[in-house]
């Protein structure tokens, strides 16, 4: 039998009298503050009554003078919760104490008053054999997924009950703790009511520009930041960020727009852009200035990190193309879609070859509840649009520069292609890249969820460094048959090589109705990216610049086709030029062990060198281990070339 250890005879006397239903001392019959020892943890209360066996009590404020933490009433009993091995067990039974079995092998002892169980509890945690001893204590508990915001109900963006899985889950990563606490979103629009009960205290003052508030600028904000928890409204998706209200030029001014860009990127982490040119199915340019100052501001904001620039791709549907904007169609922003409750494309989102992702907003019966600038309707419940879709994204990419502050501004477009996920995966468009990327150009790769994104964020590996590859150029006339649906074909061989981003194509063509084109450039690995499609444009000259997210990944070397047809009859057309740029990585051939551009058996030879030096370049399966397979790899490598 295993020795008994004796109880101190001092705690036995304690417990004899505790027992006996004598108190060490009189029990108080008010309201008193007392240190107890709960299941709650140590915690100062104020007990309504002390001598009950239950009673209500509240956190005592520990600093006088000053506010406290607000706090649910507890309710406090007479039962100690313990739990003790046999010997000690059979001591607490020996003093008096009734032992009643509770769950996960502790005992319940009723000790008659509050206050006799907090001095029984204090008493016996130390004794030998005893682990834990603990008044009960009962916080009120409720469900964690929900705010009490009044209109969260009809947040079905964040959290959709009755589309499970159709929202951006966005609670499961408040759950985790990230609400875009310390990150700050520049809202480039018309203005953002700064007043407003649900944005109040979240302008960054030294970001924003002075100007009037408009009703599409705050509701925009209100969908990234929007204060969660108040009782008011909605929330943001990322309510513990905050937001500067930055102003763009309505008649067009370029030097309004590059101003916004440029302004305090050493703040702004994000900066969202629910605007453009009109959904007309126009081509349309970027001034110098805008182009400079937004290129600079991506590339150098955030020391050096680069400020994200999200994009609303547009709400132009068949009649337009993001491909046709160069704003939401710049290698430097990222071009947001929507997608509807049912998680299937707005009718009004416009399709395209630069589109980076979609997420939610208004359609199919249902619309976005977010803030507005009136005093008489502080909410709208109507909002929507790509002008909706963008701010949502913003506010997901505060989430993941939360949870990894050291994100570039290009690390956010790589995670948006790992995390995002295919929906519609019906929809005939789906295809998947030379690099195995799912892709489309009706929601390029794919929806956005809040969990997948922070989570590929919390185990980020920093991108290698952009390079740039000018293929050159093709100026040539070359005619367009009219009226044939087959049209024709240019290849432009591409000798360099690079790990692709983006692509772009510089096309001109003259001719006599530029909307009857459909121009499709397709990758040696065959990836097809439709750049232009048949639509109303009258305009008899295009010379524009097209830009390609669906060959990310894909190496730029080999002969890429330009088709170019004429899908209606009466209307002639040239081409003059076509030039084809890269943005992306430096490719490095995993099977050039020895680095000398040439393969040949001495790779093997490095090959071998290096695998058994655990030399990281031999990993050529990439999956951070050095591993037989690796061998595998290299031959399959060596048999491509590259």
């Amino acid at each position: 039998m295993p020795l008994r250890r004796p109880l101190p005879c001092l705690l036995l006397v304690m417990l004899a009298g505790s027992a006996s239903g004598q108190q060490v001392a009189p029990p108080p019959t008010t309201e008193t503050v007392a240190t107890v020892r709960s299941s709650l943890g140590a915690i100062k209360l104020r007990i309504a009554d002390p001598s009950a066996r239950e009673s209500i009590a509240t956190v005592h404020d520990r600093s006088p003078g000053k506010p406290g933490a607000t706090s649910e009433p507890i309710t406090v009993t007479s039962r100690v919760f313990v739990k003790a091995n046999a010997d000690a067990q059979r001591a607490l039974s020996e003093a008096g104490y009734t032992l009643t079995p509770a769950p996960a092998g502790f005992v319940a002892i009723d000790a008659g008053s509050i206050t006799a169980a907090n001095e029984l509890a204090i008493a016996i945690a130390n004794m030998p054999g005893v682990t834990s001893a603990s008044v009960e204590a009962r916080a009120k508990l409720g469900p964690r997924n929900s705010l009490n915001d009044e209109f969260y109900p009809l947040a079905w963006h964040l959290f959709n009950e009755d589309s499970e899985g159709h929202d951006v889950n966005a609670e499961t990563a408040w759950k985790m703790g990230y609400t875009g606490a310390g990150i700050t979103i520049g809202v480039i629009d018309s203005g953002v009511y700064g007043f407003h009960p649900d944005m109040a205290g979240k302008r960054n003052a030294d970001l924003t520009q002075s100007g009037p508030s408009s009703f599409h600028g705050t509701g925009v904000a209100g969908i990234a930041v929007a204060i969660g928890d108040n009782m008011q409204g909605s929330a943001g998706i990322a309510h513990g960020a905050d937001y500067g209200s930055l102003y763009y030029s309505g008649p067009g001014d370029p030097v309004v727009n590059a101003a916004a860009f440029e302004r305090r990127n050493d703040i702004a982490d994000i900066k969202n852009n629910s605007w453009g040119p009109s959904d007309s199915g126009l081509l349309r340019s970027i001034s110098d200035i805008e182009n400079d100052a937004l290129i600079t501001a991506a590339t150098t904001g955030r020391d050096g990190k680069g400020t994200v620039f999200v994009w609303a791709a547009g709400n132009g549907g068949a009649a337009d193309r993001v491909d046709y904007d160069p704003y939401a169609s710049s290698p430097y922003t990222i071009a947001i879609g929507a997608i509807t409750h049912q998680a299937l494309r707005a009718n009004y989102s416009e399709r395209g070859s630069s589109l980076f992702a979609v997420t939610y907003s208004d359609g199919s019966g249902r619309s976005i509840v977010t803030t507005s600038n009136s005093s008489t309707t502080p909410y709208t419940f109507n909002f929507g649009g790509t002008s909706a879709a963008a701010p949502l994204a913003s506010g997901l990419i505060a989430l993941c520069l939360e949870a990894n502050p050291e994100l570039t501004w290009r690390d956010v477009q790589h995670l948006i292609v790992e995390a995002a996920e295919p929906v519609d995966e019906s929809d005939s468009d789906w295809t998947t890249n030379g690099a195995g990327i799912p892709i489309n150009h009706n929601y390029g790769f794919g929806q956005l969820d809040a969990v997948r994104m922070i989570n590929a964020a919390l185990n980020w590996s920093p991108v290698a460094p952009q390079v740039a590859l000018d293929a050159g150029v093709i100026e040539q006339s070359i005619a367009i048959p009219d009226n044939d649906p087959a049209g024709i074909d240019i290849p432009f061989v591409v000798h360099d090589n690079i790990v692709i981003e983006h692509v772009i194509a510089d096309i001109a063509i003259n001719g006599t109705y530029i909307g009857d084109l459909q121009i499709t450039l397709t990758s040696p690995d065959g990836t097809a990216s439709i750049l232009h499609t048949q639509h109303n444009n009258s305009t008899d000259e295009m010379d524009h610049t097209f830009h390609s997210v669906r060959c990310w990944g894909e190496q730029a070397a080999g002969t890429w086709t330009l088709n170019v047809a004429d899908l209606a009859e009466m209307d002639t057309h040239t081409l003059t030029k076509f030039a084809l740029r890269f943005l992306g990585t430096e490719f490095v051939c995993p099977a050039d062990q020895d680095g000398d551009n040439v393969l040949t058996t001495d790779d093997f030879l490095a090959w071998l060198t290096n695998y058994q030096n655990g030399d990281m370049r031999a990993d050529v399966n990439n999956n951070g281990t050095l591993e037989p397979a690796d061998f595998s790899a290299w031959v399959q490598a060596y048999n491509l070339g590259c």
